[in-house]
């Protein structure tokens, strides 16, 4: 047998796809401006948001949608890789319902999936480094970041347990999901604030050095 051919046979195990779904079909009630596109460090909250994904390994994300959906998909139309699901009934529904649609869509297309909303901009992407190594182990299905015992964003999750989240059907949205799962999870203490940090109101924002026009 040619050498080559064995070469070929033996290499090495197919690398780890890792994906994501940022939740962006939000009213921005509290804000008065819609928070996606707001300004932040030279670019925008949910370009920020993209782009420690990014560098944490997630190749293929998909943005879901709701008020301002085409303004948003216009502003995006430079990025490789990223898809876009509406969420037609965003003003009557909660996160967990664009969850669900955004995991839906994932399915099948990676071997591992982040889940953020799109108003927490300040996660690191090196905290999502760390998420996507500790799902990599194999020995937990879903991964939580915590920052002095308190949970926060990006979650990861392996495909089967994001199926089973999906038909979570009793209260508490995404949280009250992942605390019914059953099956190995964990969650993983990191030195960064940013995991707890959204942008809800004007305050907050200009706390971060943000004007709002």
């Amino acid at each position: 047998m040619p050498l080559q051919t064995l070469f070929r046979r033996r290499a090495g195990p197919k690398p780890v796809k890792f994906g994501a779904v940022i939740a962006a079909a939000g009213l921005s009630s509290r804000m008065g401006a819609f928070k996606p596109l707001l300004p932040l460090e030279g670019g925008t909250v949910i370009g920020r948001v993209i782009g420690a994904l990014r560098g944490g390994g997630a190749e293929d994300i998909v943005v879901v949608t709701g008020r301002d959906a085409g303004l948003l998909e216009k502003a995006l139309g430079a990025y490789n890789n990223l898809s876009f699901v509406h969420n037609a009934d965003y003003a009557a529904t909660d996160m967990f319902c664009s969850a669900v649609l955004g995991l839906e869509f994932m399915a099948g297309r990676a071997d591992g999936v982040f889940f953020t909303p799109a108003d927490m901009p300040f996660f690191s992407a090196d905290t999502a480094r760390l998420l996507a190594e500790r799902l990599r182990r194999g020995e937990e299905h879903i991964v939580i970041p915590v920052y002095r015992g308190r949970p926060g964003h990006p979650a990861i999750m392996l495909p089967a347990a994001a199926k089973e989240l999906i038909r979570h059907k009793n209260p508490g949205g995404l949280k009250g999901a992942i605390e019914a799962y059953g099956g190995p999870k964990c969650t993983l203490e990191v030195d960064d604030r940013g995991i707890l940090q959204d942008l809800d109101t004007p305050e907050d924002y200009r706390k971060m050095g943000g004007i709002i026009g």
